[in-house]
């Protein structure tokens, strides 16, 4: 059981939620924002910073030899993401990416369609930003941001924003008990191969020019 876990970036939107969560759940913790002092004493680190520091991050933090859960995605970079992974795997530490939305309840495996819609977009560009959602995808994807309307299906099955409220809380709970498992290597690297599928389909007569919408097989990441 993670008893003290360090938040970097404790100071951004995403740092805050998690030190929300940490409280809710009465979990002492520490904050630092990035260029901070690396304080002593914590037995575990939560990357919340943006994503252009984590590779960076996940090098620092690595020598530690802490279990480390990062906010996705880990780059927007392919190849920085698969040798960080090689890089943690071989020094066995625990590296996790984020996924709340594998905390959601229901949720189905099932091959059903994975569909994601929000105007208001990061930084890191729609698909990229989308990396959780596509993650989970066992058939056809389609990401769309025309609308300002959130909307979120994942395998058929639509998700509310209550229940991804919730499903962050699961998340840390599971990462606090050790339980997160599934959030690890090989789960990054198939997330970020996904997800440059995904882009390079783009590229092709798979986006409707009108939508802008993108239609892509998880299974074959082939577009349609």
């Amino acid at each position: 059981m993670l008893k003290r876990p360090l938040i970097v970036g404790c100071k951004g939107g995403m740092g805050q939620r998690y030190a929300a969560i940490f409280r809710s759940l009465g979990v002492e913790f520490l904050g630092i924002d990035r260029g901070d002092k690396i304080p002593s004493g914590f037995d575990s680190v939560l990357i919340a910073t943006p994503t252009v520091t984590h590779i960076d991050l996940i090098d620092t933090y690595s020598e530690f030899n802490v279990p480390i859960l990062c906010e996705k995605p880990l780059s927007t970079d392919l190849l920085s993401a698969l040798i960080i992974c090689d890089i943690a795997e071989s020094e066995r530490i625990e590296l996790e990416m984020v996924n709340q939305y594998a905390f959601a309840a229901p949720m189905t495996t099932e091959a059903g369609l994975t569909y994601y819609n929000y105007f208001k977009t990061g930084q890191d560009g729609l698909y990229w930003d989308t990396i959780s959602i596509s993650a989970l995808a066992n058939g056809p994807v389609e990401i769309d941001n025309k609308s300002p309307i959130w909307s979120c299906t994942i395998n058929g099955h639509p998700l509310t924003l209550s229940e991804i409220d919730g499903a962050y809380i699961a998340m840390i709970e599971a990462w606090l008990a050790r339980k997160t498992s599934h959030l690890g290597i090989p789960y990054i690297r198939s997330a970020h191969t996904k997800v440059q599928r995904l882009i390079e389909a783009s590229r092709h007569e798979s986006i409707d020019r009108d939508s802008g919408t993108l239609g892509f097989n998880a299974v074959t990441g082939q577009g349609f």
